[in-house]
């Protein structure tokens, strides 16, 4: 029986016969799939089977993945859809596991699954340094121990991540990954302090940046991260008012 909550996403641009391969392998671990068809020219959703289970979705230029991720997810979300397991479309990661995610995320609703690839003795060394690297910034980004995040085979809470990319410019192509792993973890704590006199802080502006913010921390259930404290009749300067609370602030978040 198809699943009205959990789908799986490809999103796809000139895989050839790899897409249709991909795509069958996914149908037989789990139903429904979805392929987001980003402006390839080289016909290959033609080699899709015609099955039960499987939608296609055309987009008519290549925008890049994050793209075809967002038309997908919007189209995912009109249909009650609340959570996509992606996967990419050459075949390189492993539907058997679809399965096994897919449980894993039902017991954990609010949970972003990520899968963790392994690397031989043939994976070239520049690439694997390329990912440590990449790991080691989300890490320091994010301030938790993410295993890798680069490696696309993951479910997201539909939900959470269309509000995140509504609020960025960023995420439509292959920074899509890392962005979005890093977007959806509870974010580092930020407090804002500023005076309503402060002409370099003008109150418009300030309150732009309290929206914004405040509405991606919401997305992540971490509103208690995110403090702004606007002072009346205070210019360019650092009250004892201040000071106390930004004391107070490391206390709670920096005291281990």
């Amino acid at each position: 029986m198809a699943s009205a909550t959990h789908l799986v996403l490809i999103p796809s641009y000139n895989t050839g016969v790899r897409l249709g391969d991909t795509v069958a392998e996914a149908l037989r671990y789990w139903s429904p799939v979805w392929v987001v068809i980003d402006g390839s020219t080289d016909d290959s959703a033609a080699s899709l089977p015609q099955t039960p289970g499987l939608r296609i979705i055309h987009r008519e230029r290549n925008g890049g993945k994050g793209a075809a991720m967002l038309d997908g997810l919007r189209a995912a979300a009109a249909e009650g859809f609340t959570h996509v397991l992606v996967m990419d479309a050459d075949g390189q990661h492993p539907a058997a596991e679809i399965a096994d995610f897919m449980a894993i995320s039902r017991d954990n609703p609010a949970a972003m699954i990520l899968g963790l690839p392994i690397f031989d003795a043939s994976a070239p060394r520049i690439r694997v340094l390329g990912r440590r690297i990449s790991n080691v910034l989300a890490r320091w980004e994010t301030g938790q121990n993410i295993g890798d995040a680069l490696f696309g085979f993951r479910i997201y809470p539909l939900g959470g991540l269309l509000a995140i990319m509504a609020t960025s410019r960023h995420m439509r192509r292959y920074d899509f990954d890392t962005e979005a792993v890093v977007s959806l973890i509870a974010p580092r704590p930020v407090l804002f302090l500023t005076g309503d006199l402060d002409a370099g802080s003008p109150a418009d502006g300030i309150a732009v940046i309290e929206k914004k913010v405040g509405s991606l921390y919401g997305t992540t259930s971490s509103n208690d991260r995110f403090k702004s404290i606007r002072y009346p009749d205070i210019g360019h300067t650092y009250t004892p008012e201040m000071r106390k609370e930004m004391l107070a602030w490391f206390e709670r978040w920096l005291k281990s």
